[in-house]
Formats: structure tokens, sequence, C-alpha cells
């Protein structure tokens, strides 16, 4: 029997060390990267105090300084400027920057600092349901290796929602992106296909099963999903590709109306996106979702630990994650999400650890409120969209 692990194949992160190598001397502008995603998983901390942001401002200046045509850069001294009350002479120097050097975080309206949508009452009914669900195994990047059961799981998801004996979404309100449909641009529009049409008090669920990309693969520590058109020659290659954790948690945190959200990652290494292990074993959230997942009405579901594959299974012909899932929902409909994991995580582990003497440990962080909500909800708003 042959398993397949979702892990990007290792030969992208012999590219990534052989690219960081020959960056020396590094340019004025070689550390944008990391600079810029430093500073986004320091603002996406729900508790980031003024204490904590006046060093990142006086990273941010100086990074300025020595690269002065990012506008990104200047975009997230301005929003950091912002908060910390700086003069309006000084704010409107640093948007005007970002606006002359085309920041697309400018252009994308990214607030980090709005608030997060208030959670809803306990007794509050779900209006409509929403879902997208994506499934990756073929990939446009030859060095990525071919998956073979993502699509299928993708699939047998998004049957299990419509069916009205088990989740009942509506037929037109869950969108599905496959294999070469799953683009990053065609899942940008669908998370903006959320965006506009969910509502307050709407519950939206978002689903990927596809290869994973761990932080340590990438030198500026950025963790990816991996979908149909990324690039993983090296590391600027896969920052402009893939889809990054980062952009995905500023998405599903704070761009969405709906109150209720829940984000489902089928990837190795998916825990990464719930937590890491630090020098020592010490386990914490990872900051690329650690304000996600400590958003009012936010909830994530990972296929496996952080440094864990999510393995598929050829008898099963599905991923072991994505088989328990539907399996456990089809069995219990009504069963609230705490319950619904709980059994997931038992048979996921259990199963790997039977027949491929391998761990794989499923995680769940979020909102203790949508840990009750079950995804069988009756709507209350009007049919259709």
């Amino acid at each position: 029997m042959v398993q397949r692990a979702r892990s990007i194949v290792l030969l992208s992160a012999v590219a990534f060390a052989a690219a960081a190598a020959q960056r020396t001397p590094m340019s004025t502008c070689g550390a944008t990267l990391e600079t810029i995603n430093w500073a986004r998983e320091k603002l996406a901390r729900p508790d980031v105090t003024d204490a904590a942001l006046r060093p990142v401002l006086s990273y941010l200046e100086l990074s300025t300084q020595s690269c002065s045509t990012n506008g990104d850069l200047w975009y997230y001294r301005y929003i950091v400027e912002r908060r910390l009350g700086a003069p309006a002479a000084k704010l409107q120097y640093s948007k005007k920057k970002a606006e002359d050097w085309h920041s697309e975080a400018l252009a994308r309206n990214i607030d980090p600092f709005a608030p997060a949508p208030a959670p809803p009452p306990p007794s509050a009914a779900v209006a409509r349901k929403w879902a997208l669900v994506v499934g990756i195994g073929d990939f446009t990047d030859a060095a990525v290796v071919p998956l073979s059961y993502t699509a299928k799981d993708a699939r047998d998801l998004q049957s299990a929602l419509v069916d009205r004996r088990v989740a009942g979404f509506a037929p037109d309100r869950v969108r599905l992106l496959l294999d070469k449909d799953a683009t990053l641009v065609r899942i940008r529009e669908g998370i903006g296909w959320l965006r506009t049409n969910a509502g307050p008090d709407d519950l939206v669920l978002v689903y990927f099963a596809s290869h994973g990309s761990p932080r340590h693969f990438d030198p500026n520590g950025v963790s990816y999903i991996i979908v149909h058109d990324t690039r993983t020659e090296n590391a600027e290659t896969l920052y402009a590709t893939g889809l990054q954790m980062i952009d995905l948690a500023e998405d599903l945190s704070r761009d969405l109306r709906a109150t209720r959200v829940v984000l489902i990652l089928d990837t190795c290494f998916s825990g990464d996106a719930a937590r890491m292990r630090l020098d020592g074993g010490l386990t914490t959230f990872a900051p690329a979702l650690e304000g996600l997942s400590r958003a009012p009405g936010r909830l994530i579901m990972a296929a496996a630990n952080g440094d864990q594959p999510s393995w598929e299974s050829a008898e099963r012909r599905n991923g072991y994650f994505t088989f328990f899932l539907v399996d456990a929902l089809r069995k219990g409909p009504a069963q609230p999400l705490q319950q619904l994991f709980g059994e997931v995580q038992k048979n996921v582990s259990a199963a790997v650890q039977r027949e491929l003497h391998k761990t794989q440990t499923p995680l769940m962080t979020g909102s203790a409120a949508i840990q009750m909500l079950s995804l069988s909800a009756a709507e209350s708003g009007p049919p259709g969209m």
C-alpha cells in the first residue's frame, strides 16, 4: 500500500537554502519581505499594546530609510504611526509614499486594527451558511509532487455540506475549487465572494486540502498553502504565488462580516497555523493565525501538528483527516464541533498509528462559542443568494 503525505517536496527546501546562501552581499531591500511579515504578525495579535508597537515602528522607520521604494513598508509604517497618534503631517507623508510606490496592502485596504466582528449572542440563529471548499492535487510546478486524493476529499466534504440530511448548506452557497481551478487568483476571488455576500448573522466554512509548507522552509519564517499555480523554485516565487497563512488570517479574521467562521486545513504542517514548536519543545500558537484563533467567533481545525505530515490512505481513497471528518459529520450531523472534532482526532490518530506506525494529531483552537455550534444548524434567513 502506497501512502503519501501532504508536504511540499524536499527539493524546494534545498532550493530555498541555496537561494538564501546566494544572497550575499544583501541589497538594501533584501530583508524587505522579512520585515513586512514580521510587522504583520506583530500587528495581527488582538491584544497588541502601544508599548509593543513602538519598537515595531522604529524597525519600520529604519527599513524605509534603507529601502524607500517598497510601498507596503510605508503602508505598515503609516498604520502603526496612526495607531500611536503621530502628527497628521507625518501620517500624510507615509501614506503618500505608500501610494507613490503602489502598496498592495493599501490597495486592499488592509487594516489590522479594525475591530473584529462582535461575537453573536449565544441564542442567535444562523441566518445563512456559506462554504469555500478547495482541493488541490495537481500542480503546474513539476517540482511539487502530485497528491492523489485531495480533490476527492474536497468533493466528499462538499457533498456532505449540501446534503439536507447532513449539514444542509444551500448548493449555491458552496463554492468548490479543484486542481486547475484552484489558482491563487481564483481562491482570492472565492474569499472575495464570501466577503461580499456573507452577512453578520451567517456561518462561513473555509476548507483547504493541499500541500502545506512549514515556516522553516522559508527564510523569512512564512507558512503557506501550496495552490495549483504556486512556483516553488525559490523563496521569492513562493512568496508571490503561494497562499500565505498571514494573508488568510487577515482575510478571515477582519474582512468577513460573518460572526461565525470555521477554517479547516487538511495539509501537512497545518498545525503551524494553530501552533508552533519553539526551542526546547515549548508549544505556542503560531503568529500567522494566532489573531484568527483568538478573534471572536473564529475556529481553526488542523489535520496535523506543526511538525507532522497529513497522511493519505489508498484504501480509503481519502486523506485520513477528511475521511474521518466526513464520516463523523454523516454519522452525527447534529454534533457540536467540539464533539465532532474529538471523534475525528481520536479516529485519525488511532488509524495512522495502527496502519502506518506514524503519528498524526489533529488540532483545534478558537472560540468556545463556535465549538458548541453544529454545522447542521438550521438557517433562519431567506432561501437563495
